[in-house]
């Protein structure tokens, strides 16, 4: 019985705070980013990365209308294709910290990861 409660304890804490592991959180602990915030909440909240790196492109092509509503399935409709860069800006948040890497497709962030320990004094002075 004891072993169940302390399962359902380690399952309820990922539950409320699991949301924030794949959240860069900045201005001194005052700022969050995640997963699907744009480029200029990100700018916003965080300031200017250390350095920007162009990864690649990557061009997603769909179909604008036409789509049955009962089925979601397409019936046509006008085909379009986008092109969104992938970029990676980096934060060097010092010896005493991480690098942190968030990653962007187009206008929106979609992935935030370490990547090391930061080099020198901390530049995250947002």
């Amino acid at each position: 019985m004891k072993k169940m409660m302390a399962i359902l304890v380690v399952v309820a804490f990922v539950f409320c705070f699991g949301s924030e592991a794949s959240a860069f959180r900045c201005n001194q602990g005052k700022g969050l980013v995640s997963n699907g915030d744009s480029k200029a909440r990100v700018r916003i909240e965080c300031g200017k990365p250390d350095s920007v790196e162009k990864v690649k492109s990557v061009t997603r092509g769909r179909y604008l209308g036409g789509e049955d509503p009962n089925t979601g399935r397409s019936r046509g409709g006008i085909y379009a294709e986008e092109t969104l860069a992938i970029e990676k800006w980096y934060y060097n948040c010092g010896e005493s910290d991480f690098l942190y890497v968030l990653t962007f497709e187009g206008d929106i962030l979609i992935a935030e990861e370490t990547a090391g320990r930061g080099n020198g004094p901390s530049r995250c002075t947002f």
